[in-house]
């Protein structure tokens, strides 16, 4: 549902897993290393549960815990931004698509403004990564493509998250390296904690005074994946 993907209404998290190992198939690669950053974080993992013997490694980065556990705070600590996003998803599709609406027609009008309007809401941290020209231009490229068929793969991703992700991360049993911003307000430090104290023998990287975009570190990132 982003870009010229196809969308897979009511997909689960899990529902990676199924993707990457058709896409790994077609491919013909055998066993692989998964990366996700940010809400990429859940659906890495869903491969490295469910795809045990075809993945090696998997790296978080900032990355989101389970929405559904009584036990964990989802919202605490996060942005305004988000805080509404994720509120509308807990609500169901009719809300999420009223919140998403507004965004959508932004980021086709003027989708600098909407970078700043987030950028607003960010440490200096990210503010300052995000000001890098490269950085920026990219965000702004991704952020128009994603919306090109509207709303629809944006509210499925949050509707995702919203609900049972549809496996377990105590059932994973492969290298897992977790690295999350100790001043992150999109995905919080609760998050990275949380995941860390779930999956079996994860190694948990807290980066001191960064936020969200921990760009910097992903040649660290895919060095400790292609090992």
């Amino acid at each position: 549902g982003y870009g010229g993907s196809d969308r897979d209404p009511g997909r689960a998290v899990a529902s990676a897993a199924v993707d990457t190992a058709t896409l790994a198939d077609e491919l013909g690669v055998d066993d692989f290393a998964v990366f996700g950053v940010s809400g990429g974080g859940p659906h890495a993992l869903a491969c490295a549960s469910l795809l045990p013997r075809r993945v090696t490694r998997a790296a978080v980065v900032v990355g989101a815990a389970p929405a559904d556990d009584p036990e964990f705070d989802f919202l605490a600590g996060m942005a305004e931004i988000n805080l509404k996003e994720f509120g509308a998803a807990q609500e169901g599709r009719e809300a999420i698509e009223q919140e998403l609406r507004p965004y959508v027609e932004a980021v086709r009008s003027d989708p600098n403004a909407v970078l700043d309007q987030i950028a607003s809401e960010l440490p200096d941290f990210d503010r300052e990564v995000l000001d890098r020209p490269l950085v920026r231009a990219v965000f702004r490229e991704s952020l128009v493509e994603s919306v090109r068929q509207g709303s629809d793969g944006w509210a499925d991703d949050d509707l995702a998250f919203a609900s049972s992700w549809g496996y377990r991360l105590e059932d994973i049993h492969i290298p897992v390296r977790l690295w999350q911003g100790e001043l992150d307000v999109l995905v919080p430090r609760s998050h990275g904690e949380y995941l860390a104290r779930k999956i079996p023998d994860a190694k948990f990287d807290l980066v001191p005074g960064a936020g969200h975009l921990l760009l910097d570190h992903w040649p660290e990132v895919l060095a400790w994946l292609s090992r």
